[in-house]
């Protein structure tokens, strides 16, 4: 695969986007700038598809980015979240 042809995508929920000296803290320079390295946003509908709805009628959305990539692999942990349930993915 081509690294090009890689898209390492951000999961950030509803927190903001990292800055860049954030994201090279994170990932560092040669992945930064070798990489196309996307962060999500839950408030951009053209970044969302549509999954349908919960079974309480509640709308269920996913980063377009994710849902059409070929091979997805997802690292990090999940953890209880006081607000929303779990956090993490």
């Amino acid at each position: 695969v081509w690294r090009q042809d890689i898209t390492l995508l951000n999961g950030l929920g509803t927190h903001r986007r990292q800055t860049d000296t954030e994201l090279r803290a994170m990932l560092g320079d040669a992945v930064v700038d070798n990489y196309h390295c996307l962060q999500h946003d839950c408030f951009d509908d053209a970044a969302l598809v549509s999954l349908g709805e919960t079974s309480r009628g509640h709308p269920v959305r996913i980063n377009r980015a994710y849902m059409e990539a070929d091979v997805k692999i997802l690292t990090g942990f999940i953890e209880p979240h006081f607000f929303a349930g779990f956090s993490g993915g």
